[in-house]
């Protein structure tokens, strides 16, 4: 942190007495976080044309001549470049950034120079000044960083999101057209789960600090877990009556999602399309027992073997349970966040 003190001051006076002017310190008297410094930094620029960079970033040579360049990896102990494939930003259904394969019209073109279509931009990036100012900046209500790239409102029941009627109103006033538009006409590569009707942690009440969780990503057999709501515990449950486990494939070039699938009696996680190409016993019925606007509640029974997933003690097992497919015996799971009712 010494740096960017009294050895920052020095450089900057150095330079300014050259050039007066030519380089600007923004201090802050407290943390603002990565969205609202970096509009401090717009604030402060007069020029036509502004550069928003992350802290870690290396200008290299010709950097100006491409807007959103693909960013080549430093290594931190040798310096050394080590080259990223040309890709275009986008993002899964975490709102993670994801890198993207250029897509075909662009690879038709033959000429790498060209720009690449790109659904989301990573947080570098050179724009107009006013253009920027024009379209709403960075949404300065976001106190963490990772959002700005998509900046959606992600609603949930018991999660205050905060005062977002400015951003709301930008929208109206720039006419913007709806997500669904954007997903099918700007960022098609990615996977819709129009299907689902309810998602989150599933729990049985025998033992509802233990959720289902898909174990280790080698063994494909699920297992219980103490509650923790992270990627792995994630469930999905659609009008195709499948459960999907774990991490969702964010496009449509992969097709790695895990289904829960009863194979010879044996609860087991098999990717998707290969358990529908083999027909496997991969559909459930949950039905709804409890009807709630926020979770589902009741057994889950196989559809052809007719057994249900339930919880056995197990001694071998460190939480005292395990899971079984058996005879149903009337255990009832449940699921947070139903999207729309299903009663069959």
């Amino acid at each position: 942190m010494d740096e960017l003190k009294e050895k920052l001051q020095d450089f900057v006076a150095e330079t300014n007495n050259q050039r007066p002017g030519f380089i600007k310190i923004v201090r802050h008297s407290k943390q603002e976080g990565l969205i609202r410094s970096r509009v401090s930094g717009w604030r402060a620029a007069s020029a036509p044309v502004v550069a928003l960079f992350d802290a870690h970033v290396e200008f290299n040579i010709g950097w100006r001549r491409i807007i959103s360049p693909s960013f080549d990896n430093i290594k931190y102990d040798t310096f050394e470049i080590e080259e990223y494939p040309l890709s275009a930003q986008g993002f899964d259904w975490e709102l993670w950034c994801r890198y993207l394969n250029p897509p075909k019209n662009w690879w038709h073109k033959g000429n790498k120079s060209a720009p690449i279509p790109s659904p989301a931009l990573i947080g570098c990036f050179v724009v107009d000044r006013l253009y920027f100012e024009e379209i709403g900046l960075l949404d300065e209500g976001m106190e963490v960083y990772g959002g700005e790239n998509v900046e959606l409102g992600i609603r949930d029941s018991g999660i205050d999101i905060g005062d977002i009627s400015e951003r709301k109103a930008l929208r109206k006033k720039l006419q913007c057209k709806t997500f669904r538009w954007y997903l099918v006409n700007i960022y098609p590569e990615m996977r819709m789960y129009s299907d689902t009707i309810a998602y989150g942690v599933l729990k049985n009440s025998l033992k509802i600090d233990l959720c289902l969780d898909q174990g280790p990503d080698n063994d494909n057999v699920p297992i219980l877990y103490l509650c923790h709501g992270m990627t792995p515990q994630n469930v999905y449950y659609t009008s195709a009556h499948q459960l999907h486990v774990g991490l969702l494939s964010p496009t449509v070039d992969d097709d790695d999602n895990k289904c829960l699938v009863d194979v010879n009696g044996r609860v087991r996680l098999i990717e998707c399309s290969y358990a529908a190409a083999k027909r496997m016993k991969m559909h459930w019925l949950f039905t709804q027992v409890t009807k709630s606007f926020w979770y589902m509640r009741g057994p889950i029974q196989n559809r052809k073997s007719k057994r249900c997933l339930e919880l056995v003690t197990g001694s071998d097992n460190e939480f005292g349970y395990q899971l079984a497919l058996q005879k149903c015996t009337g255990q009832k799971w449940f699921i947070t966040n139903v999207l729309f009712s299903n009663s069959s």
